[in-house]
């Protein structure tokens, strides 16, 4: 009875940290791509900005 216990105790630590190691790479991925996306944003408002500036530039010299 009490092997019985201490194994499905050991059981279930063992489960509890592959759950745990789950979830953590499940954040990492979650990170990464919010780092992507934010990246990306930040692509995207520079690429406007030097259009504009371009915009800006050719209309103003002229």
């Amino acid at each position: 009875m009490q092997q019985e216990l201490r194994k499905a105790d050991i059981d279930m630590q063992q489960e509890q940290r592959k759950a745990d190691i789950e979830i953590k790479k499940v954040d990492t991925e979650i990170k990464r791509d919010n780092w992507a996306k934010a990246w990306d944003f930040m692509k995207t408002i520079f690429a406007a900005g030097g259009i504009i500036y371009l915009i800006l530039e050719a209309t103003i010299l002229k």
